[in-house]
C-alpha cells in the first residue's frame, strides 16, 4: 500500500491531477448502443484488470501490456488513467515507454495536442515521449515550438528530445538555449548539442560558442560544457577557455601543470605546509577544493543525503589504508614550534584532513567525510543535507548558502548523528526531487547535483525493489536534470551504480 508520506513526495515531483482537469486534447470513445458493449483488446482489458491495484510494480506490469494494444487506446488510457493520476515515478517511465512505441502520425498528432496542456510536469512527460520519434514531421515540428515554451520542464525536455532527433534545424535553438534563464535548460541543451548530425558545422560554429558559454560559466554547467567541448571535438582540454581558443585557433593545445598553491597572479598565500586540522575536527584552508570521498564537488547547488540507519553502527572492516588513499588527502606534517601541542595522532594518520583515527563506524566515516566537505565549501556554493533511515529528514528543506554559520549548524547537526532503523532509499531519494521541484517552481535555485550515501539495501519505504528505484529515479532525472553520485560504503549495489552512470554522476564503493 503507498504511504501518505510518499503519495505527497511524487504528487509534488509530477503534479497529479483530476484527468477532468488535465486539459489533455484526447477524443473520448464514440458512444454506443446501449445494448452492445465496446470491442476491446485483450491488452486493454488486462490494463484496466491490473492497475487498479495498490502495488506500483503491478500497475507497472499493467502499463507494460499497452504495448499490444491498438496506438488509439494506448494514448487514451495512458491519457486518462495513468499521466494525470499516477504518483510513481517508476510506473510513469513505462507510460512514456508505451506512448514512445507509437507510429501513426494522427495518433502522434494527439500526443502533440496533449502536449501543450495541463500542468508542466505532465506535458514534459508527453515530450519526453516524442524524442523516440524521429521520423515523424509532427513530433519534431512540436519539438521546436516547445523549447521556446514558458515552462522550464517543457523547455529542458524538449531541447532533450531535439538532440534525439539529431536534425540540424535545432541547432539555433539549442544553441539560444544557453542563454535560457533556468540552468535546467542551458544543461539539456549541453547535452544535446554534441548529438546532433553534421559535425562539421558543430565543431566551426557550436566550439566557439560553447568557449564563450565555458569562460562565464561555473559549478555544474562549466563541468557540461566542457563535456560537452570534449565529444564535439575529441579533445580533452579541460575547463580553460584559454586553451580551447588556442586549440581551435591552431595553436599549441598543451596543457600547462596546475600551479603549485601560492603561485601565481591571483593566487592567496599557501597555507602552512603541514597544517593539522584544528578544533575538533579541521579548520579547512579556503584555498583547497571541496571534496567528497575523494570526488571534487564542483556543483554550487548540491544535495548530501546521508543514511544514517542502524547499520551504519557497524564498526568498519574496510581496509583503511585504501580509504585514506581514495577519499582524503594529506600535507606535509608540521615540526618544529610550529607542531601542535599533545598531538595524539597516530604517525600514519598525521596531515591527512580526515581524522581516521576517530573513525570506528561507517556512520564515523561518513560523519568525518561530511564534516570535511562541509568546512571546505566555498560562500559562493549552496548545500542542503537530508537524513535518512526509516523516516526522511531534509535539514533545511531548501538550498542555503555556504556561509560559515550554516556550515557551522549543519556541522553541529552531523556531529550528533544517532543511527537507528532502517534504510528508506526511496524517500530519500524522492525528498531530494521533491525540494528541485519546488525549488524550480519559484526561480532557478533548485539543486543539480545529489550526493547520496548508504551502506545497504533498501529494506524501508514504498519502493523496495532497485530496479523499481532505478526506474524511478531516471525518470525523475530526465525531467529536473539532476545528477547523482553515489557512495557505498560496505555495500555495492548494481541498481545505484547504473543510477550513477546513467545520470552522469559518480560511485564509488568501499567494501
Amino acid at each position: 500500500m503507498r504511504t501518505p508520506a510518499c503519495i505527497a513526495v511524487l504528487a509534488l515531483a509530477f503534479g497529479a491531477a483530476a484527468a477532468s482537469s488535465s486539459g489533455i486534447v484526447v477524443s473520448a470513445p464514440t458512444a454506443l448502443a446501449k445494448d452492445k458493449a465496446p470491442e476491446i483488446s485483450t491488452a486493454e482489458k488486462d490494463f484496466l484488470a491490473g492497475y487498479t491495484s495498490d502495488d506500483g510494480a503491478a500497475r507497472a506490469k499493467a502499463v507494460d501490456r499497452l504495448h499490444d494494444a491498438p496506438e488509439p487506446a494506448r494514448l487514451q488510457l495512458v491519457s486518462t488513467r495513468v499521466i494525470p493520476k499516477e504518483k510513481r515515478a517508476d510506473v510513469l517511465a513505462r507510460a512514456v515507454e508505451v506512448l514512445s512505441r507509437v507510429k501513426d502520425e494522427s495518433v502522434i498528432e494527439k500526443i502533440v495536442a496533449a502536449s501543450r496542456a495541463g500542468p508542466p510536469e505532465q506535458r514534459c512527460l508527453y515530450v519526453e515521449s516524442l524524442a523516440s520519434m524521429q521520423g515523424s514531421t509532427a513530433a519534431h515540428k512540436a519539438l521546436l515550438e516547445f523549447v521556446r515554451d514558458k515552462e522550464t520542464w517543457v523547455r529542458a525536455m524538449s531541447a532533450f528530445a531535439l538532440g534525439e532527433h539529431r536534425a540540424m534545424d535545432g541547432f539555433e535553438p539549442l544553441l539560444a538555449c544557453l542563454s535560457d534563464k533556468m540552468w535546467q535548460v542551458q544543461s539539456a541543451a549541453l547535452a544535446a548539442l554534441p548529438r546532433l548530425s553534421d559535425k562539421d558545422t558543430l565543431k566551426s560554429k557550436a566550439l566557439p560558442k560553447l568557449v564563450d558559454y565555458l569562460e562565464n560559466s561555473s559549478g555544474r554547467q562549466r563541468d557540461d560544457c566542457a563535456d560537452a567541448l570534449k565529444r564535439i571535438s575529441g579533445r580533452t582540454l579541460g575547463k580553460d577557455a584559454d586553451v580551447w581558443r588556442k586549440w581551435i585557433a591552431g595553436g599549441d593545445p598543451a596543457i600547462a601543470p596546475p600551479a603549485a598553491p601560492g603561485t601565481g597572479p591571483d593566487a592567496k598565500p599557501a597555507p602552512a605546509p603541514g597544517t593539522p586540522t584544528g578544533g575538533d575536527y579541521g579548520e579547512q584552508q579556503a584555498a583547497e577544493k571541496p571534496h567528497f570521498y575523494g570526488i571534487e564537488v564542483t556543483s554550487t547547488r548540491i544535495v548530501i543525503v546521508l543514511d544514517r540507519s542502524l547499520s551504519m553502527n557497524d564498526p568498519i572492516t574496510i581496509d583503511r589504508e585504501r580509504l585514506r588513499r581514495e577519499t582524503s588527502r594529506r600535507r606535509a606534517a608540521v615540526t618544529g614550534e610550529n607542531a601542535p601541542k599533545d598531538d595524539k595522532t597516530p604517525p600514519e594518520d598525521v596531515g591527512y584532513d580526515i581524522p581516521w583515527w576517530r573513525i570506528k563506524t561507517k556512520l564515523d566515516l561518513a560523519r568525518y567525510q561530511t564534516i570535511n566537505l562541509l568546512s571546505r565549501l566555498a560562500p559562493e556554493q549552496n548545500f542542503e543535507m537530508i537524513l535518512f533511515s526509516n523516516d526522511v529528514e531534509p535539514w533545511m528543506s531548501r538550498l542555503v548558502p555556504a556561509s560559515q554559520a550554516n556550515k557551522q549548524k549543519a556541522i553541529q547537526v552531523v556531529e550528533t548523528l544517532k543511527p537507528d532503523g532502517e534504510t528508506n532509499t526511496w524517500g530519500a531519494l524522492a525528498a531530494a526531487f521533491e525540494m528541485s521541484a519546488a525549488a524550480t517552481r519559484t526561480g532557478p535555485g533548485a539543486p543539480d547535483e545529489i550526493y547520496f550515501v548508504t551502506d545497504g539495501q533498501p529494506s524501508k519505504g514504498d519502493i523496495l525493489d532497485g530496479n523499481q528505484i532505478y526506474e524511478a529515479v531516471v525518470q525523475l532525472a530526465k525531467v529536473h536534470q539532476m545528477r547523482v553520485n553515489v557512495i557505498g560504503i560496505g555495500v555495492n549495489l548494481t541498481f545505484l551504480r547504473k543510477i550513477a552512470v546513467i545520470t552522469g554522476g559518480q560511485y564509488k564503493s568501499f567494501e
